[in-house]
């Protein structure tokens, strides 16, 4: 008769074992079921690297319950899935089942869209707004009109001379946003030895445009070029 240190190893092992089968069949019911949905819900809504760090985490999070929750048949409680503003969320009816979040602050993208288009809709021509950028410090969007862009392109005309920024002509872009035609041109500070100094930006991530840098959002191309050609010294 086998011992009782032997029957709990036994047993031990036969738990192991089982789990281990578990994982495989749950693991390959979530690659070829659960991935294709989520994964497109990821690199719609975040930066590539934030969506890889959420995908990863999402997907140790989801074996785990569906090891639980799966039955053997590959039956399973119909799954919604979403984005908030810092990560990604299964639900089941009104209960989140699965949540992972970024452990930074993130912005989403379809969240950076809408505020494009408020500040499309609160344009006050009057006041000859020129173009608009994210301002990091403060947060918020900054409108400039005429006489505050110039003071803006005198100041990055003489860091760019100093080596303290750059300007890549490929990010002079356009986007159409409900109709309306945005042009882009990017400032991106360096640090002391050349290299990015700073993170992508927000607003960028609302059109798919992601820089490292700040991105300048202007009504008119020849503005844009305009600008893009003074601070770099463009004949």
């Amino acid at each position: 008769m086998p011992s009782n240190a032997k029957l709990a190893r036994q047993a031990e092992e036969k738990a192991k074992k089982e789990d281990e089968l578990k994982t495989r069949f749950t693991t390959g019911f979530y690659l070829a079921k659960i991935a294709p949905v989520i994964t497109p819900h990821a690199h719609r809504n975040f930066p590539p690297r934030d969506a890889e760090i959420l995908l990863n985490k999402f997907k140790v999070k989801a074996v785990e319950y569906l090891k639980k929750k799966l039955k053997p048949d590959g039956g399973v409680d119909e799954l919604n899935f979403r984005a908030t503003k810092t990560g990604l969320v299964c639900e089941v009816g009104e209960e989140a089942v699965i949540s992972v979040q970024l452990d930074s602050v993130c912005f989403a993208r379809e969240e950076q869209l809408d505020y494009i288009r408020r500040v499309i809709a609160d344009r006050d021509k009057k006041s000859n707004e020129n173009c608009f950028t994210y301002h990091r410090y403060r947060q918020s969007v900054i409108t400039l009109d005429n006489e505050a862009l110039t003071n803006q392109m005198k100041d990055y005309r003489s860091s760019r001379k100093n080596g303290d920024l750059m300007m890549e002509a490929e990010n002079n872009l356009q986007f159409e946003v409900d109709g309306r035609t945005l042009y882009t041109a990017v400032i991106t500070p360096l640090d002391d030895v050349g290299d990015v100094a700073t993170s992508a930006d927000p607003l960028g991530l609302g059109v798919g445009l992601l820089v490292d840098g700040w991105v300048y959002w202007f009504y008119h191309e020849r503005n844009r070029d305009a600008f893009y050609k003074y601070i770099m010294g463009v004949k």
